[in-house]
């Protein structure tokens, strides 16, 4: 069950750079999800101009992007690796509804009419802020975030570049390495206790 945070909340799951499902809508040719696996947070505190991702016309949804200047980022988890894989290899003129072809359940969107993916880590809603199309960039706005209370802390998937990838593995509290650099945002009751933070581990010390 997704849980709805701030919109600023939308680094916690892009700092980690994962590979994401990303979901459009198109009044027309109805909904569409394709792969991505490069994106960088660009700010911890404001959903304006937060995110950033690659992605350009040889994308069939990239068309949809810059007529709707709408988008749904959703992090899958490492037992969704299969399908977020395959996700990317068919275009959607080649198969026009991958939700049902490779098993992803929709949820209706809160701010967009792009769907939300069911059993994620979490999904950000967004809108497009800026593109620089000769670098194949958007900057993103974030409209909302909603973060799953099972999955928000199971291993992500993250691409090599040589069609190999890799999942997560141990979490290491560093927060109080990372003193007052730590974001304002998750020093707060709330997150700290949705994140589960694991302790920190003395053990690393040197």
């Amino acid at each position: 069950m997704y849980r709805e945070f701030n919109p600023s909340y939308a680094f916690v799951l892009i700092e980690q750079g994962p590979l994401i499902l990303i979901t459009t809508h198109d009044d027309e040719e109805g909904d569409n999800v394709f792969p991505l696996t490069w994106s960088a947070a660009l700010n911890f505190d404001s959903g304006e101009h937060n995110i950033l991702i690659s992605t350009g016309a040889w994308n069939h949804s990239y068309k949809t992007i810059e007529k709707t200047h709408r988008l749904t980022l959703n992090i899958p988890i490492y037992s969704q690796m299969r399908r977020a894989i395959l996700c990317g290899s068919v275009s959607f003129s080649e198969c026009p509804d991958k939700f049902e072809k490779f098993n992803l359940t929709k949820l209706p969107g809160h701010k967009n009419k792009a769907p939300i993916i069911k059993g994620c880590a979490g999904y950000i809603e967004c809108e497009l802020a800026k593109e620089y199309p000769q670098d194949s960039l958007l900057i993103l706005n974030t409209l909302s975030v909603g973060l799953d209370t099972t999955n928000f802390r199971k291993p992500k998937i993250h691409a090599i570049g040589d069609g190999t990838f890799t999942i997560d593995g141990r979490i290491i509290n560093g927060r109080d390495w990372m003193g007052d650099k730590v974001p304002d945002n998750t020093r707060n009751e709330e997150y700290e206790e949705f994140a589960k933070l694991p302790k920190v581990s003395r053990k690393l010390d040197s």
